[in-house]
């Protein structure tokens, strides 16, 4: 399963990785084999990153009852694609609930790349609530040292906190966007 880190290197780049993402869509495709919940989750990571909604619904379709707590992150970013903003927002707080109770940590966020759309999704509605809601999850994430999206969670943390009217933050926001 090498096409796994080859796709989630391709993520992380922002690449192209055709080869590996044809042997994962013929491997979830194949009705004679099992697919795990877990590679149709890949699948539908890599569906949303290239903008396949209507594929990512059938593949989110696929996972069992029992696994769809772990896809709901990406029904939320699914939602936030297709413009259901407030459907999103449900989503991905049951996500993050379930999430929490699972691991009985209050202090957790989401590992994916699908997490960046909660907080866009929390941005585009607005109200404070919601943007001191994003606030704290991007500073949670923004201090983790080895977490793999920690500057971009900073860099957002930076634009919430202009938006709920840190002036200071602003030219940090713009110094940020020219260097």
């Amino acid at each position: 399963m090498a096409y796994l880190s080859i796709l989630f290197n391709s993520a992380l780049k922002l690449s192209a990785c055709e080869d590996a993402l044809t042997l994962l869509e013929e491997k979830c495709s194949d009705s004679e084999k099992h697919c795990s919940d877990y590679l149709h989750l890949i699948l539908t990571e890599q569906l949303l990153l290239q903008g396949c909604t209507q594929e990512a619904q059938e593949n989110l379709e696929r996972v069992s009852n029992e696994y769809q707590n772990n896809a709901g992150v990406f029904w939320g970013w699914l939602s936030f694609l297709r413009g259901e903003n407030e459907q999103a927002i449900k989503y991905y707080t049951d996500a993050l609930k379930a999430i929490k109770k699972a691991t009985g940590k209050r202090q957790i966020y989401f590992n994916t790349i699908g997490g960046l759309f909660f907080i866009l999704a929390l941005l585009k509605d607005g109200s404070v609530q919601r943007l001191k809601e994003a606030e704290e999850y991007t500073s949670l994430m923004s201090r983790q040292g080895d977490h793999w999206l920690r500057f971009t969670y900073g860099r957002l943390n930076m634009v919430l906190q202009v938006q709920l009217g840190d002036i200071t933050q602003r030219n940090n926001c713009i110094a940020h966007l020219f260097f």
